[in-house]
């Protein structure tokens, strides 16, 4: 091989060894952004593995938490159920009093209705009648009266009544205020009794007044009193006092004729037909004949007194 041909291959060597050269550099210039680069990235990775890291660390927390959520919330569905079934239970119990308290508000309708009822039974019976009704208190107030009451009030005193009114405050004579008085006092005690008063204004008659207590237990509050007119059934009573008298005296008539006639005047009755029956004998003598009449005059005289006592008794019949 000559010179020239070595020389050429020198050249194309250096020349391919410079092109090496700057490739290798190029390289290298590469390479060293290359490790620049994978510097970088193992800082990003060494950055992302740290926030990968707290992300963990972050994640286990949450994972506790939402362990810790999901005990509560499990704690809370448990509550929740019990709430629900104590809602159940309550709704059960609400039902139960609402029926309790519709067939409570029930019977109070119906009783309100019955008291109504006998309210409206009671002041018809109490009205209904000439009999007058009244209670008062142990203050002598009026508690109730019925309508008869109240008329005769007016009439008699011209007073309007209602509850509350005194009593004793009616213009009564000294007397009649104490003799009420004291028959208060005693259905005050306890007492249960009637009295029968009489009164001629405007006109006679006869009342029987009768009083109750009126108690709470056994405690007097009141009197409640009662008077019905019994003014015929007193004129009645007289009138049969009138006849039962009359009677007796009658029977005392009767008892007293029967004895006339039967011991006054059958004695002369006799005498006059046993003297009638002597003068029959023809053979008495005319002093015989004298004292037979003067008997039988004195026989008729005194039965003619015996007739005159009958006659005076039948006209005291009569």
């Amino acid at each position: 091989m000559s010179k020239n041909d070595n020389a050429h291959e020198l050249i194309t060597a250096n020349k391919e060894l410079a092109f090496q050269y700057k490739e290798k550099e190029k390289r290298a210039s590469e390479l060293l952004i290359a490790n620049k680069e994978l510097a970088f990235q193992n800082e990003e990775k060494e950055k992302r593995a740290s926030e990968l890291i707290i992300a963990n660390f972050e994640l286990a927390f949450q994972n506790k938490e939402k362990e810790k959520r999901a005990s509560e919330l499990a704690i809370a569905n448990q509550e929740l159920f019990f709430q629900n079934q104590e809602k159940e239970k309550r709704a059960t119990e609400l039902i139960a009093i609402n029926n309790e308290l519709l067939r409570q508000n029930e019977e109070i309708k119906l009783a309100e209705e019955q008291r109504a009822f006998d309210s409206r039974n009671l002041d018809a019976m109490i009205n209904n009648t000439n009999d007058l009704m009244w209670s008062i208190d142990r203050n002598f107030k009026l508690i109730t009266s019925n309508k008869p009451f109240d008329t005769m009030i007016l009439k008699l005193y011209g007073r309007q009544v209602n509850k509350g009114f005194g009593i004793l405050s009616l213009d009564f004579s000294e007397e009649k205020l104490a003799r009420f008085k004291r028959s208060y006092e005693r259905v005050f005690a306890g007492e249960i009794f009637s009295e029968i008063e009489y009164t001629d204004i405007p006109e006679p008659e006869w009342t029987e007044v009768s009083y109750f207590p009126i108690k709470n237990g056994n405690e007097i509050l009141g009197s409640a009193c009662h008077s019905r007119n019994i003014t015929k059934l007193k004129h009645a009573e007289l009138e049969y006092i009138a006849i039962t008298n009359d009677l007796l005296q009658r029977n005392n008539a009767l008892e007293q004729f029967s004895q006339i006639v039967s011991h006054n005047l059958r004695a002369p009755v006799a005498n006059i037909l046993g003297a009638t029956n002597m003068f029959n004998n023809m053979s008495l003598t005319e002093d015989e004949k004298l004292t037979i009449s003067r008997g039988i005059n004195e026989s008729a005289s005194k039965l003619d007194d015996v007739i005159t006592e009958l006659n005076q008794i039948l006209q005291n019949k009569a």
